[in-house]
């Protein structure tokens, strides 16, 4: 039975496969054709724009983004595609590509470059990801072993291979492979050449994207890793990346008038949010505020904030964490949600019902099982009215919690409602354009930034040099400030 099953399976993956657009070598991309690809895209950009905040408040950003775009696209192999280029609000630095020509770059991504250049480099090697149909690639395998397995757990009576193959796929298609990454690259080098780029562009990129990566991993704690570092979760950085974009650019025609642009970037980039945004809330030091929830809270002392999209954490160094998010329950009742949350087998302890300044709330303890092992936590679940509720989840090693307790109740209790005229008073910090006076060094200017961890190495990576440059007076430089 196996032997029908692999021959079959066999004979829809040659009957699958297609001319690379760039190669012309077959590829395995036949259960997904271009129609296909067009309207998958189609169907995504709704749930994008939701993930990541919508699009930036930056016209003249989104149409310079847009503009260099243009420049690239004549030279796309595929004049099948319709290509859109969207500037994300999201301070994440990512850009990713998904079918039918939709290309994403986040304004914590443009906020790192340096030049039009570095940014027609990323919008390129998205580029190359289409033009060579890697996302149709893996999705096609995806679906084909998801049917080789419905298949196998079919002809066996066996549930588990259709689960296994589910997981399996899901995990397939999460970063691109070394192989792919490579040949997007040398797309990349290819298109900036063609449009008179300068193609070691890519090149000085990926070196700025290391360094970026390297401050994010001392922010958060040396050996955690952050969120922030998307781009290289979907995109691997390896050493031969680098080597092989460089060896590329080296065979390409010299121009001594290639394109890099750092005027127009600068004009386009002035004025973009840094850090935060309201629809995300703030970090401010050790405290979070959301204008448009209304709400703040402080987190204990010696606990790092991270704000993601789905929720903030904030952890200190020994494993324990306080984590903010919220959700509907079944009723009004905090105590029902909390149970709703964790299941109906969950073993709670310490139930309670109280009241956090003038809201509803409960709390409750229990032992959860994580990736990393057994941890004791705390639940409290605060109603927001109409079944939504708030949760802060309180989290230490086994047999610790009582050494957290004050600083978790002081945390707790720290949740509060903010007015209107409160929240109209919290605004993001911007990118803003300066001119370097005599005397004025990385540190003194880095000095005037509203951040307090690692402002020298922040603003010298924002301007892509190193915290011992010697700045020349006159030039213009990026900093950060408050709106």
């Amino acid at each position: 039975m196996r032997n029908v099953i692999f021959s079959l399976l066999a004979l829809l993956s040659l009957s699958a496969c297609t001319t690379s657009p760039v190669t012309g070598q077959p590829i395995f991309t036949g259960l997904i054709d271009s129609s296909q690809e067009n309207s998958m895209g189609a169907a995504e950009q709704q749930n994008i724009l939701k993930q990541f905040n919508g699009p930036v408040d930056n016209a003249e950003l989104t149409q310079f983004v847009q503009r260099v775009g243009a420049k690239l696209t004549p030279y796309a192999e595929r004049k099948d595609v319709t290509w859109t280029f969207t500037v994300l609000n999201d301070d994440l630095v990512n850009a990713f590509a998904v079918p039918g020509g939709y290309i994403y770059i986040t304004r914590g991504l443009l906020n790192l470059a340096q030049d039009e250049s570095q940014v027609a480099a990323v919008l390129a090697h998205e580029m190359g990801h289409i033009n060579a149909r890697h996302s149709a690639q893996q999705q096609s395998q995806s679906m084909l072993a998801n049917l080789g397995l419905s298949i196998l757990g079919t002809a066996t009576g066996s549930n588990a291979a259709s689960q296994l193959g589910g997981v399996g796929a899901d995990l397939f298609i999460k970063k691109y492979s070394r192989t792919h990454e490579l040949e997007s690259d040398a797309l990349s080098v290819k298109y900036l050449a063609a449009a008179g780029y300068d193609p070691y562009a890519n090149t000085k990129f990926l070196a700025m994207l290391e360094r970026y990566t390297q401050l994010q991993e001392q922010i958060a704690g040396q050996g955690q890793s952050s969120v922030a570092a998307s781009y290289f979760a979907t995109h691997p950085p390896t050493p031969e990346r680098v080597t092989r974009a460089r060896e590329i650019a080296d065979t390409m025609p010299k121009n001594a008038n290639a394109i890099v642009n750092r005027s127009d970037y600068l004009r386009a980039i002035d004025g973009t949010v840094y850090g935060d945004s309201p629809e995300q809330g703030f970090v401010r030091g050790n405290e979070f505020i959301h204008p448009g929830l209304k709400i703040r809270f402080t987190a204990p002392q010696g606990f790092k904030i991270q704000n993601s999209a789905e929720q903030v954490a904030a952890q200190n160094s020994s494993g324990a964490a306080m984590i903010f998010a919220s959700g509907r329950g079944p009723d009004e009742d905090p105590a029902n949600y909390i149970i709703s949350y964790l299941g109906a087998n969950a073993q709670l302890t310490a139930q309670e019902k109280i009241i956090i300044n003038g809201m509803p709330a409960a709390t409750a303890s229990t032992r959860l099982n994580t990736s990393q092992g057994a941890v004791d936590a705390r639940i409290v679940a605060i109603s927001a009215g109409g079944g939504n509720f708030y949760r802060l989840t309180f989290i230490a090693p086994v047999g610790q919690m009582e050494n957290y307790a004050t600083a978790f109740r002081t945390a707790t209790y720290s949740f509060n409602k903010i007015s209107d005229s409160e929240a109209k008073g919290y605004s993001p910090n911007r990118v803003r354009l300066i001119k370097v006076k005599s005397g004025d060094t990385v540190q003194s200017l880095a000095a005037q930034m509203p951040v307090k961890d690692y402002p020298a190495e922040r603003f010298a990576l924002l301007n892509g040099i190193t915290p011992q440059t010697a700045l020349e007076p006159g030039e213009t430089v990026k900093t950060v400030a408050p709106f």
